[in-house]
């Protein structure tokens, strides 16, 4: 008998569907007898079906090690059977617990191969300690989950699934629900009384309430058990899957289950479809993003006429070519526009390269004369013969449209 199994079956409080709770009834009598189950060699495939793997993107073929898996797979982790909080291995059977199964959802959204998440589920519930961490767990995952239910998926099960991003129910036998909470548990004093066993219960003055309501229900009386823990319980559960399906019709809320087409209308599956489906959604919720190109370099071209046209000091340039924006082509095409007219011969660019020396070696003699002292500042008239001074022609150059400095630098 493994005593951690029977404690937990004794002592938990269980959200699970109760038609499951009531058929396994007798293996809870044979444990607490002391039977021990037949053991034998695990079956392998039933093995492998409550262990993780992940599918390959587009392949679809599995790989036992996510490392193994290409970029963009997708993980698969079954929730199967009653669950539990923690590990349980019996029969040479090992049940993963709530805290694994968190532990793999975990392990899976921070694997740089993993795009995406699908719960294979089918179970009964569970107890109750444990199934918010892990539902929270799913919730908090960064990568889309989908929830694929292949079987049943009731009360603490349902909590946990509704948690994903997509529900899909595999077909119409499909079932939902169970949405509610119970406690079951033994009194087995009436029968070790007739085995001359007396039972003592003795309370300090100061807790009169000291698990007040287990004695009480012991006695016949559930009303503590239910208001104190029972319904807060429910409570919690109803309104986490409230905040998951915000469309579910208040009349899931009972604890009723429902095959999956009335679970559709109700709003607790999002669809019915194979696990081909679910195969598809979870790739259509893919977050692999396209690898990031690396930018284009950019580098400043110095030209001559084209940034005083535009008021630039230089062009941007791509190895694509130059860009201009939309206010800038308007600019260019204001200039071109008497260009077109006018039959001048545009400078040659050795004139413009001499004017350009000229205006600096002007700019450099201004510059000195201001240094030199004398009564009034140094000052140059301006003139518009060829022989302008650089300041001459700053003066004009900056009392001009943008098509008349064109229309300057061609005729000087």
């Amino acid at each position: 008998m493994k005593y951690r199994i029977l404690s937990a079956l004794l002592r938990s409080s269980w959200a699970i569907d109760e038609r499951y709770a009531i058929s396994h009834g007798g293996v809870v009598a044979g444990l607490l007898n002391g039977f021990e189950a037949a053991t034998g060699s695990p079956d392998p495939a039933e093995l492998l079906s409550t262990i993780p793997y992940a599918l390959g993107s587009g392949s679809g073929k599995k790989y036992s090690a996510y490392d193994d898996a290409p970029q963009g797979s997708i993980a698969l982790i079954p929730v199967r059977g009653p669950l539990m909080k923690d590990d349980q291995e019996d029969c040479g059977y090992f049940t993963a617990g709530m805290d694994t199964l968190a532990s793999r959802i975990r392990e899976a959204d921070l694997h740089q191969n993993i795009d995406s998440i699908i719960l294979y589920i089918d179970s009964p519930g569970g107890t109750v300690d444990g199934t918010q961490a892990f539902a929270d767990t799913i919730k908090a995952a960064s990568k889309p989950t989908v929830a694929f239910i292949d079987g049943i998926m009731a009360s603490a099960a349902l909590w946990i699934g509704s948690s994903a991003d997509y529900i899909i129910a595999q077909n119409s036998t499909t079932e939902v629900g169970s949405i509610g909470v119970m406690i079951q548990f033994a009194d087995m004093q009436a029968r070790w009384e007739k085995e001359g066993i007396k039972f003592h219960r003795i309370m300090a003055d100061q807790s009169a309430d000291k698990n007040k309501e287990f004695i009480d229900a012991l006695d016949g009386d559930y009303t503590a058990i239910k208001t104190q823990h029972l319904n807060p319980l429910a409570d919690i559960f109803i309104a986490a899957v409230k905040s998951n399906r915000p469309a579910a019709d208040e009349s899931v809320f009972t604890g009723k289950v429902y095959y999956a087409q009335e679970a559709l209308q109700l709003g607790l599956i999002d669809a019915i479809g194979s696990f081909d489906t679910a195969i598809l959604k979870a790739s259509e919720f893919s977050t692999v993003q396209p690898q990031a190109q690396s930018l284009t370099p950019h580098t400043m071209i110095k030209l001559t006429n084209l940034p005083v046209a535009l008021g630039v000091e230089a062009i941007e340039v791509t190895e694509e070519g130059a860009y201009l924006n939309t206010e800038q082509l308007a600019v260019l095409e204001e200039c071109l526009a008497p260009a077109a007219e006018d039959t001048t011969t545009i400078p040659d660019p050795g004139v413009v390269d001499a004017l350009n020396e000229r205006i600096s070696t002007l700019e450099s003699e201004l510059a000195e004369a201001r240094r030199l002292p004398g009564a009034e500042p140094a000052s140059v008239s301006v003139s518009t013969d060829s022989e302008s001074s650089e300041e001459d022609i700053n003066v004009v150059l900056s009392t001009m449209s943008i098509a008349e400095r064109m229309a300057y630098l061609k005729s000087h």
